[in-house]
């Protein structure tokens, strides 16, 4: 966790930046699921991983249609 703070330290990340790692932990399948939802924003690969049906579930409420018809597309847990 300490090692996690420390990134954050001193000069902050750019956009650009924030965008690689969230790609990344989009793809990683050691990603714990409830952060997923948090990654939709920043990263379009977050929607082909499977989430949990109440988060796919809300996905409805999301501001982007874009995002919106991505998920009921793409995701397999959509009710």
């Amino acid at each position: 966790m300490a090692a996690w703070e420390s990134l954050f330290q001193g000069t902050q990340p750019t956009q650009k930046l924030l965008s690689a790692w969230a790609r990344g932990l989009s793809l990683n399948t050691a990603t714990p699921a409830d952060l997923l939802p948090h990654l939709l924003d920043r990263s379009s690969y977050a929607v082909y991983r499977p989430m949990a049906a109440e988060v796919v579930d809300a996905m409805p409420a999301h501001p982007d249609w874009k995002r919106r018809a991505s998920v009921a597309e793409l995701q397999p847990n959509i009710t």
